[in-house]
């Protein structure tokens, strides 16, 4: 499974295809929480010190998505009068694509995989092609913390940055060449002087 790292690269991927506005740091830091809320199964875990416990549980799956992008379309509606449906895709499809990052990921513990259609169905799934490493972490409170400093997971991390960063280029990239906010209408439209 990816590391909140590789996480939050795919939030600012989506935030940087997404968003029309520029530099809306509140609504960034929103999809970051979003793009790490599926590994937020942790917690429970950690409190019981057994912080696996609960891990790729229904917070992995799209059921879990769904009510996700309900919550925050709902939220945003009441709080902001946004649109409650774009809000509802929006955060289903950023909460998602931490499942679908998880579902390419390696998994040395089982259950292997995700839940993916829960509820509808209890299976668990698990890509036959692996792009991002495990990582390793201990079954207790202490191991878990002291295992996130392990040299593999250091390495599953670069590895994250290098298949996620150029595609948050690339999507930065686009959005710069295709920006129409630049474009002087005035000049297009014969009206400039």
């Amino acid at each position: 499974m990816p590391t909140p790292i590789g996480h939050s690269i795919m939030g600012g991927i989506l935030y940087r295809g997404i968003r029309q506005e520029k530099k809306r740091w509140g609504r960034l830091l929103l999809y970051l929480v979003v793009a790490n809320l599926a590994d937020f199964d942790f917690i429970p875990g950690i409190v019981l010190g057994k912080p696996n416990f609960f891990h790729h549980g229904p917070t992995h799956s799209l059921g879990a998505a769904l009510l996700v992008g309900l919550f925050f379309g709902l939220l945003l509606l009441v709080v902001k009068k946004e649109n409650f449906w774009l809000n509802f895709f929006v955060f289903s499809g950023i909460y998602f694509f931490h499942i679908v990052l998880d579902y390419f990921a390696v998994d040395t513990t089982p259950p292997y995989g995700i839940p993916l259609f829960w509820p509808l169905v209890n299976d668990y799934f698990i890509s036959p092609i692996q792009i991002f490493s495990d990582i390793s972490r201990g079954s207790t409170n202490t191991t878990f913390f002291s295992g996130l400093f392990l040299k593999h997971n250091w390495f599953s991390v670069i590895k994250e940055i290098l298949i996620l960063t150029p595609i948050l280029a690339l999507i930065a990239l686009i959005r710069n060449v295709f920006d129409i906010s630049k474009i002087d209408w005035r000049r297009h439209n014969g009206t400039a002087k």
